[in-house]
């Protein structure tokens, strides 16, 4: 069985859901398929380590190591596509990449500390992951980073409560400052163009470009199992406790919701029969 189960389309018809336990390792399957079978294949990360979950970008799948380098697989076989990225460090490094974030062809990525990236995938003179622009977090951030059109979000720790660090896209220069009455306890995720935050008090918070707080929404069914998933207009929320539900991305509010009654781990995925493909807290 896996664990804690981290999903990202890679195309239309491709589900990538990596395993807690060997983040090298995905499961790929098809929800436009309702009989889809899936596969299991190992990313050629040699003997480094991938300690956070992979991305999609476009037909492959973004994987930072922590060698520093953050490479672009294959989900079909597992080789690499590009050259990689590699950031300047000393030898023998490691570096904790928290888990990066696409927006468009961009691919967003920090370790909290030093370092801020933007990366692009370039053809010439062959395939590589380029960084196009870099910048430093004024402070340690608590997590990874969530872009929203024009605006990149991070949250760092204050005295009574965390604060919400915008950054502009282009060149990462520190903007607006978002205090928060509550602590940060989960994400910053994306979902299409806006981010998306949970707080200890204001509960979920959906921040939008222009470096604004666009929506805030109590966790009613308490806390997340796994990230929002944006579908059709909406969030697809999943909480811990068996509750899966519908809220509107313009201003937040319930459209539906079904009752599983099991605990959950993970984000459920919307099939198109109807039904809702989530795991159980033992892996099922």
């Amino acid at each position: 069985t896996y664990g804690d189960w981290s999903s990202d389309v890679c195309s239309s018809d491709l589900v990538v859901l990596s395993n807690q336990r060997d983040r090298a390792q995905v499961l790929l399957f098809n929800p436009q398929q309702e009989t889809s079978a899936s596969r299991a294949i190992r990313m050629d990360i040699g003997d480094t380590k991938a300690l956070v979950p992979p991305v999609a970008l476009g037909a492959g799948v973004v994987m930072p190591l922590d060698s520093g380098q953050v490479q672009l697989f294959s989900p079909e076989n597992g080789k690499t596509l590009a050259l990689p990225f590699q950031p300047e460090t000393t030898p023998g490094t490691k570096v904790a990449w928290r888990k990066p974030v696409v927006a468009g062809n961009e691919v967003f990525l920090t370790d909290g500390q030093q370092r801020l990236y933007r990366v692009v995938l370039k053809d010439q003179p062959q395939p590589h992951l380029e960084a196009v622009a870099s910048g430093k977090p004024v402070a340690e951030l608590l997590e990874t980073i969530a872009v929203a059109g024009d605006t990149v979000y991070g949250v760092v720790r204050g005295t009574s409560g965390d604060m919400i660090q915008a950054f502009n896209r282009n060149d990462f220069a520190p903007g607006k400052e978002i205090p928060l009455t509550g602590r940060l306890t989960a994400g910053p995720w994306q979902a299409g163009d806006v981010a998306i935050l949970v707080s200890s008090k204001e509960g979920l918070i959906c921040l939008e470009a222009g470096q604004n707080v666009r929506w805030q929404s109590p966790l009613s069914y308490g806390p997340l199992a796994g990230p929002p998933r944006l579908e059709s207009g909406n969030l697809l929320l999943t909480s811990q406790s068996g509750t899966v539900w519908r809220i509107a991305l313009a201003d937040g509010a319930e459209q539906d919701r079904v009752e599983l009654g099991e605990p959950l781990l993970g984000s459920a995925i919307s099939l198109p029969a109807g039904g809702i493909l989530a795991t159980a807290s033992d892996g099922t």
